[in-house]
């Protein structure tokens, strides 16, 4: 596929399943209609209904009549529900200038396998050195700590304010 916008079947067919296999779209996420993918990439709707076949015969789309296109159960890494959350984790960490490696951190610290995350929007350090086992690193876990313990001290201007995924 080129850098500039797909002209092809196969580049469009790319572009999808790229999206679907890192997490831009999730499971069950509607795709645009034929038509507008077409409209979209300057192609005819041919060349993207033959885009739509690939991904649905390699089993990343399901296509139905009246539903449209979506991504097909267990085709992304995330149900389209996390996507979503992730999306708002993003553009809420963005709003309060929480660097990706801030919200990696704090993630790895309050993260534990076979267990939900817990729902306070913030802890205090003796709170997070219990979780922090889970950290790929020492480093990681010392930041998590300093960030849910004092945000403003890391310069984020919404001290205490850390992103909230809903249930």
């Amino acid at each position: 596929m080129t850098a500039s916008t797909p002209s092809s079947a196969e580049d469009i067919t790319e572009l999808f399943r790229g999206a679907i296999r890192s997490g831009q779209l999730g499971d069950g996420e509607r795709l645009p209609t034929v038509r507008q993918t077409a409209r979209d990439f300057a192609v005819a709707q041919a060349t993207a209904a033959k885009a739509y076949k690939a991904l649905e015969q390699g089993g990343f789309v399901v296509t139905r009549t009246a539903a449209g296109t979506r991504v097909a159960p267990g085709a992304s890494p995330a149900p389209h529900s996390v996507i979503e959350h992730v999306r708002t984790l993003v553009e809420a960490s963005t709003d309060a200038q929480v660097s990706l490696e801030d919200v990696i951190a704090i993630l790895r610290a309050i993260w534990v396998p076979g267990r939900l995350p817990p729902t306070d929007s913030h802890q205090d350090v003796e709170q997070a050195r219990p979780l922090t086992a889970t950290a790929q690193s020492e480093s990681d876990a010392d930041i998590a700590a300093a960030v849910l313990a004092n945000p403003s001290e890391r310069g984020h201007p919404r001290a205490g304010q850390l992103p909230k995924l809903a249930p």
